[in-house]
């Protein structure tokens, strides 16, 4: 089960003990993404880490920016996104999960045995072909979750994911806005894991009311199957910037 970073620690001591328990460090090289930016107050610190820790739970630190507008492909970047990620493992988390291809290499390549690496659902692997991806990488021996959006997916689809994917543990995510409109779907979560900007919390509001028809309903969503692991609460996000549909 994957769970969002809330302050209330009582809430914490009712969870199951196989839950994974998301957060992010204040600053990193993902600090202008619009959803982070506006969230610092649910970042994790190194008291709640011990906290969480002590109570039995896994960690799974959040670098799901989706595009560092190829600052990622400079040396400055490189070292950047190097020294999150070997901070994040001295930090004692247990997983970190990542929608950038490049980060996702790198992290194959250069940390494998070092940290479990959980591919985010930003990356659209909703459909047994996505194996393709994973089969492009040197190394995908660190890949231990794969997290499934709600995009385009039915039962039939979410079956052959299961047997596609029999090494990695497939996590559906029942938290967000899903649509089967491509164009949709994509263009919500590019803007809200994309660069802050002003008035892009009140454009998605706009965006989200003017196009209510091409998103899924709470019935359309598949969220009974047994034998598979969800994500419940948008990860580290303020409620108010993940937009729920009622």
């Amino acid at each position: 089960m994957k769970l969002n970073r809330i302050s209330e620690r009582n809430y914490y001591r009712k969870l199951p003990k196989n839950s994974i328990i998301y957060g992010r460090f204040k600053n990193d090289f993902q600090s202008n993404c619009f959803l982070y930016k506006l969230a610092k107050h649910n970042s994790i610190s190194k008291k709640d880490i011990k906290f969480l820790k002590k109570l039995g739970f896994k960690l799974c630190y959040s670098y799901e920016m989706l595009d560092f507008e190829n600052r990622e492909f400079t040396i400055n970047g490189y070292k950047k996104i190097k020294s999150d990620i070997e901070r994040v493992i001295f930090s004692g988390f247990d997983y970190i999960c990542v929608s950038n291809p490049y980060v996702i290499e790198m992290i194959c390549n250069e940390y494998r045995k070092k940290i479990n690496l959980v591919i985010s659902a930003n990356l659209e692997i909703n459909s047994p072909r996505g194996k393709l991806f994973f089969e492009v990488l040197n190394d995908t021996s660190s890949i231990s979750h794969l997290i499934v959006s709600q995009n385009h997916l039915n039962l039939f689809r979410l079956k052959k994911i299961k047997e596609v994917f029999k090494g990695v543990n497939v996590v559906l995510e029942i938290d967000r806005l899903a649509s089967d409109n491509q164009i949709i779907h994509e263009h919500y979560y590019n803007v809200l894991y994309g660069y802050y900007q002003r008035g892009v919390k009140k454009y998605l509001k706009k965006f989200v009311r003017e196009n209510l028809e091409y998103f899924k309903t709470p019935k359309d969503l598949i969220y009974l199957e047994t034998g598979i692991n969800y994500k419940v609460g948008e990860i580290i996000a303020d409620s108010k910037l993940v937009l729920k549909k009622s």
